[in-house]
């Protein structure tokens, strides 16, 4: 950038209050988005015989080394949110694990939601293979529900600061603040009270014996399909992967122990 209104005298104090480096700052912003914007209305190319990589297209290429920088730009820049939002990508249950061109904007996710479904279901972890066989995504894939993955470091931070995506909120399904759509939600939470009722003496014995230290609350499950139990966060607390993080600064919050009835 080539700029005849910069100060002489450069220091650091001096160039975060110069509005010459804030123009400067928002017109770059303003073209690189400009640029994004135009690698992703371009056709998927053909590789030539002798290019080695495979079909796929410019912006899935530019996604695979910039993606967690776009993602943290959500974080971190609040001006560009909503455009930034219509760019990034992500893997989930409902696209192919293996295929790395195989991903989905949230705009994708919106279009092929179920009917009456009021929220976007996010899940996070260490890997594509551990969200895919999380106890937190049976009930939800079974019912029909797309379930996005999210596995880059950055995603823990994604979750804090960007929470809705034009009016439908996020929601992480290791939360206790878990709701599926309207009527799935009363059938399973029926079902979660009758099975609630049968093992109550069972609830209270676990909290008991595991301790306020260990879990803040034992309660019959409406996410749990096939596994028996699993640990959820408090609905303001933090992922389990984030508690692998903050756990090394003991900073860690009790959880919350779900088990299914009929186990």
């Amino acid at each position: 950038v080539d700029s005849d209104d910069l100060p002489i005298n450069v220091s650091r104090e001096t160039l975060q209050q110069s509005k010459t480096l804030t123009a400067i700052k928002k017109k770059l912003l303003r073209k690189s988005l400009e640029a994004i914007k135009i690698m992703m209305d371009k056709e998927p190319y053909e590789p030539e015989e002798d290019d080695p990589r495979k079909p796929g297209s410019q912006f899935l290429d530019f996604w695979k080394v910039y993606g967690p920088t776009i993602k943290m730009g959500l974080v971190q820049d609040v001006a560009n949110r909503d455009r930034l939002a219509k760019i990034v990508r992500f893997k989930s249950s409902k696209t192919a694990l293996r295929d790395p061109n195989d991903v989905i904007t949230l705009e994708d996710y919106m279009l092929r939601a179920k009917e009456g479904q009021d929220y976007i279901y996010v899940h996070s972890g260490e890997s594509l293979d551990a969200v895919k066989s999380s106890p937190f995504t049976e009930q939800l894939v079974d019912l029909g529900y797309e379930v996005i993955y999210l596995v880059d470091p950055v995603d823990e931070f994604l979750l804090q600061y960007y929470q809705e995506f034009q009016g439908t909120k996020l929601m992480a399904v290791a939360k206790d603040n878990f709701r599926l759509g309207s009527e799935d939600d009363e059938v399973i939470r029926t079902k979660a009270k009758r099975g609630r009722q049968s093992i109550k003496s069972l609830l209270t014995f676990m909290k008991e014996t595991l301790g306020s230290d260990k879990v803040s609350s034992v309660r019959a499950s409406m996410k749990l399909t096939r596994s028996a139990c699993a640990l959820s966060s408090e609905q303001f607390g933090y992922t389990a992967r984030m508690e692998t993080v903050m756990r090394a600064q003991a900073l860690a919050n009790p959880e919350k122990l779900q088990t299914v009835p009929k186990q």
